[in-house]
């Protein structure tokens, strides 16, 4: 025999509406959730269950489908199952007993109209939150109040720890060696002879020597010399001074030579050896103009 209890219940967790022919249309409505700031509470998603007795008719049949799949019978039988539930729930109706759907709500009659009341203690989760068919507050400040509470206890009881480490670790024994006290003097007397130089200004001069790097005389005249490479030729000011500012975010250090006829040229101050400039000169004629080049 199908449970049309069981049904109706499953059924309005896929669907906000169900009709049952001839009896009428139980509707689920939802309501996001609220942020109260003024009172600082939250307000969580639920959902209110209405039941309307003027709509009976149910054009796709969709609950019948859902019965005849669900418990694997034709969908004749189905109609028929529904049919018999309907007729026993207004049996029960008229007869004076309080007729309830679980999750839904309570059928019952009052004075010879039949009633419906929405089951108020009912959870159901929406959207993997907990909710409730009326809506329950949460008070921020009270969960506030429990993190800070919290925060509190921990603190302290992570510093009474630390320091408990580090004591323990102060006043832990660490072995001692066993040594040889005539050996240890004759090792360092002799590491001292060894060590200590002959002559104290010529150990100076030695230690200047070798810290000081060798630069031949042709690798100074080539690191001293400055150079301009010429970037490019322009008529006006503002496109000059765009150029110029590329190439100081770039890095570079811009210059700029204004000739009689109006025109700027702008240019690159480069100081360094000839490998070094060759290869600025290559990054700028990729980036900036294929022409550039250094000036004589």
């Amino acid at each position: 025999m199908s449970d049309i209890n069981k049904h109706i219940t499953n059924f309005l967790c896929l669907s906000d509406m169900l009709i049952i022919p001839g009896f009428g249309k139980i509707t689920k409505e939802y309501f996001s959730a609220e942020i109260d700031r003024l009172n600082n509470k939250i307000t969580a998603p639920f959902y209110r269950i209405y039941f309307d007795f003027e709509e009976h008719e149910d054009e796709r049949d969709e609950f019948l489908k859902f019965i005849s799949k669900l418990d694997n019978i034709s969908f004749e039988d189905a109609a028929e199952a529904l049919q018999n539930y309907k007729k026993s729930i207004l049996d029960r109706i008229y007869k004076g007993e309080q007729v309830p759907i679980e999750g839904i709500g309570t059928f019952v009659l009052v004075s010879d109209s039949i009633q419906f009341e929405p089951e108020s203690n009912v959870n159901e989760s929406l959207d993997a939150f907990p909710v409730s068919r009326e809506p329950k507050s949460v008070n921020l400040s009270s969960n506030k109040k429990g993190k800070r509470s919290i925060f509190f206890i921990i603190i302290p009881i992570c510093l009474i720890l630390s320091l408990l480490l580090i004591l323990a670790i102060s006043f832990y024994p660490r072995p001692v060696k066993p040594s040889n006290s005539k050996t240890e003097k004759n090792e360092i007397v002799k590491t001292a002879t060894e060590v200590q130089p002959t002559n104290k200004k010529d150990s100076l001069q030695k230690q200047f020597a070798d810290s000081t790097p060798t630069i031949t005389k042709e690798e100074a005249i080539e690191t001293a010399k400055e150079y301009i490479i010429v970037v490019g030729t322009y008529n006006s000011i503002a496109a000059a001074q765009r150029i110029e500012k590329q190439l100081k975010a770039d890095g570079y250090k811009p210059t700029n030579k204004k000739y009689n006829n109006g025109k700027i040229r702008v240019g690159v101050a480069f100081s360094g050896p000839i490998s070094d400039l060759n290869e600025v000169l290559k990054r700028i004629r990729i980036k900036y103009d294929k022409d550039a080049f250094v000036e004589n």
